[in-house]
């Protein structure tokens, strides 16, 4: 005991101890970080250089279906007897008549709803197939005319895909 208190803290013993402690506080700091970059790199698009560059155009889009008064959405309702319905919505001033029994639905070319029904030729697993890769196409004919757009988006998140792939009809 007696030689401890002979022990006086000298200025090299200061900048060990500060160095020491900044250590400590750093190397938890990186292993936060790295842990937080590991499970969740916070990227929800795969190509987000290329969504930037197409930034601008994107709020003009959203202007301009503002104006219109575009809205969309996408329901779902299970029933008692175990039957489940997705109900998809599309509301707008475009001044184009669309009808649900001339609207025809297709994943990855495979046909999935038409004439406001399940399509005769739908298969689970085909549809199941062509939904499962990185890139899905779907395709939506309204059936009012030849005209054409193209689409991306990145909304079709892990968890929506979960929560909504369980409903059949």
């Amino acid at each position: 005991m007696a030689h401890a208190q002979n022990q006086k803290l000298t200025g090299r013993g200061v900048i060990v101890w500060l160095i020491a402690t900044f250590g400590v506080v750093l190397a938890v700091n990186f292993y936060f970080i790295y842990q937080a970059e590991r499970t969740y790199p916070g990227q929800d698009v795969s190509h987000p250089y290329l969504q930037g560059v197409d930034y601008n155009q994107t709020l003009d889009d959203r202007a301009k279906q503002a104006q219109l008064g575009w809205s969309a959405a996408i329901g779902g309702a299970l029933a008692q007897d175990g039957t489940a319905a997705v109900a998809v919505t599309s509301l707008g001033k475009a001044g184009e008549a669309a009808d649900r029994d001339t609207l025809k639905i297709a994943f990855g070319g495979h046909v999935v709803a038409e004439k406001g029904l399940r399509a005769a030729g739908y298969d689970e697993k085909t549809a199941t197939k062509a939904v499962s890769g990185e890139t899905v196409e779907i395709a939506v004919d309204l059936g009012i005319g030849k005209g054409k757009a193209r689409v991306w988006t990145c909304d079709l998140t892990e968890g929506y895909i979960h929560i909504n792939g369980s409903y059949r009809s």
